[in-house]
């Protein structure tokens, strides 16, 4: 072993010593399994909770910048940072860092009727990014956005009989539903195009959206504004509203209704416990004006990682080519109201906690799986378009008080009955059936994300030489 091998040994034995954080109290020793990932301002730095030690996961990368935004998968298994407008992704503990890109069909001529050879493209974001999130096995991720586009807007007034409307820039929270591995912009396949996700350029957010159509049955418009786009009758009156019977009457739940302007926050996806039994949820909560709720529930676990196939939509979803065996529907609605929502965390038996005001609630396993059970679909075929529509898939669910006084941040369930967060002054505690301590003695410097599962953890190669490869590539 040359001396540049050995200093480079060395190096990283000094820095995964111990350096000021130490587990306190009693509960929180090797109790805990896995560990913390929180950033020090320039690297990803993993804390372990069994072995006390706080090791670099990227100090091997010289440009690399992990501050804000980033993420860890609960496996252990993948970092997300956002550094010059770019999602970067790293196979831990050494993998080589990738962007995340999308299959740009809409760029290449139409003979393209697969991913073969269509022409990548970096997918670049210069928004804010809030509540970035990774689902449990890397593949996948979330952020939210403060998104502006047109919007119909009511303009306090009437001309005749008619409400008068106009389209203006509107703003509202929205969330990015993206994948580490495949993006899809426009796919074009059997000579139709079908949008399965929009990341570049005009893009929008998955979820939340503007007023798309006023909500008054016959409203007045100026002529600028329709042509815009909007259907209208003569005279420049314009029909809107969800009419029983006409195509914008896509059935109950709130998630689909055009006339609505709704805000959405905080996806998060259900943890790895859950997710390698194959129950792979995601839930996130509208804001509606002032009350926030309902809560949405989706099944993410598309094959195609571009997102089709991730729902059975409210208003029916048709296919081609079906997937086998669609007996659920794919998403449903939590009816609640709240007055704040400053999250929403999964526990590891399937409960959804939300945190609000400073406390914690419960919606219990049971309920959500009683409502997901009572849900079913409705099969239609048209042609060669097979239907599905879901019915019964909206439910409600009292929220139980769990816990009082978790002014923090980060809330990470490590049992069903214990969670870590982040408090104001920056310490990371554990709360424990109703037990509050704090694990280390010393603040950490950001947020922190929970990893079940040590991301140092790999027959790949030995640490010594993990930071010589990764320091020599």
């Amino acid at each position: 072993m040359n001396a540049r091998i050995i200093a480079l040994s060395v190096l990283f034995l000094i820095f995964v010593s111990p350096v000021g954080l130490r587990p306190r109290g009693i509960i929180a020793k090797a109790e805990i399994p896995g560990g913390i990932v929180y950033s020090d301002g320039k690297d990803a730095v993993y804390y372990d909770f069994n072995t006390r030690l706080k090791t670099s996961l990227t100090s091997d990368l010289s440009e690399a910048v992990i501050k804000h935004s980033f993420a860890v998968s609960e496996n252990g298994k993948f970092l997300i940072w956002l550094q010059n407008s770019k999602f970067y992704v790293r196979e831990l503990p050494i993998g080589v860092p990738y962007i995340v890109q999308v299959s740009n069909f809409a760029a290449v001529n139409k003979k393209f009727k697969s991913a073969t050879n269509v022409p990548k493209e970096d997918i670049v974001w210069q928004g804010e990014v809030k509540n970035l999130s990774l689902s449990p096995d890397g593949a996948r991720f979330a952020f939210d956005t403060i998104f502006q586009e047109p919007g119909w807007v009511f303009m306090n007034r009437y001309e005749g009989y008619y409400p008068f409307y106009a389209i203006v820039n509107d703003s509202y929270n929205g969330i990015f539903y993206l994948s580490t591995i495949y993006n899809i912009a426009d796919h074009i396949e059997d000579g139709h195009v079908i949008r399965h996700m929009k990341v570049i350029g005009s893009s929008r957010p998955r979820y939340g959206n503007v007023m798309e159509r006023p909500t008054a049955p016959v409203y007045k418009a100026s002529e600028q504004d329709f042509r815009s786009g909007t259907v209208m009758d003569l005279g420049g009156i314009g029909r809107g509203g969800d009419i029983p019977g006409n195509i914008y009457n896509v059935g109950e739940m709130i998630s689909p209704r055009k006339t609505i302007k709704k805000s959405a926050h905080y996806l998060t996806f259900q943890n790895l416990q859950n997710w390698e039994e194959g129950k792979k949820l995601g839930a996130f909560i509208y804001q509606i004006g002032n009350q926030w709720g309902p809560i949405e529930l989706r099944v993410l676990d598309s094959k195609i990682q571009g997102g089709q196939g991730d729902e059975v939509l409210q208003g029916g979803t048709s296919y081609l080519a079906p997937p086998p065996n669609v007996q659920k529907p794919r998403e449903w609605e939590i009816l609640l109201s709240l007055r704040s929502c400053e999250g929403l965390f999964w526990k590891p038996d399937g409960s959804l906690t939300i945190q609000s005001e400073g406390s914690l609630y419960s919606i219990d396993a049971s309920k959500i799986q009683e409502g997901i059970n009572n849900s079913s679909v409705i099969k239609s075929q048209k042609k060669k378009l097979i239907s599905f529509t879901p019915v019964n898939n909206i439910f409600t669910a009292e929220p139980k008080l769990v816990a009082n006084g978790i002014n923090g941040a980060c809330i990470s369930w490590i049992s069903n009955d214990s969670f870590l967060f982040l408090g104001r002054d920056m310490m990371v505690y554990l709360w424990d059936q109703g037990k509050k301590e704090s694990l280390l003695y010393a603040p950490i410097s950001s947020e922190f994300y929970y990893c079940s599962k040590s991301p140092l953890n790999t027959t790949k190669t030995p640490p010594g030489k993990l930071v010589k490869t990764a320091l020599n590539k």
